[in-house]
């Protein structure tokens, strides 16, 4: 019986379990020296984009995503 699809009154919790199994997934990290320099004008478009933002008085409310043309990686 896997114990994470329970609460802890003992009955089913579907959501929780769910959470805690996509929670407990590794994540892959990449560190900045593996950055290419795509990637670096990635990163400076994504602050640009956060600071035109500001300059206007708006705030972002969800995560930029993006697609680079060139290379098909997708930034999210």
């Amino acid at each position: 019986m896997d114990r994470t699809l329970y609460n802890a009154g003992g009955c089913k919790d579907k959501t929780a379990h769910d959470a805690i199994c996509s929670a407990s997934k590794p994540q892959t990290q990449v560190f900045r020296s593996d950055w290419t320099r795509r990637d670096n004008e990635a990163d400076m478009f994504v602050k640009m984009v956060k600071r035109l933002a500001k300059g206007f008085n708006f705030k972002l409310c969800d995560r930029i995503r993006f697609e680079d043309p060139e290379t098909g990686k997708k930034y999210l």
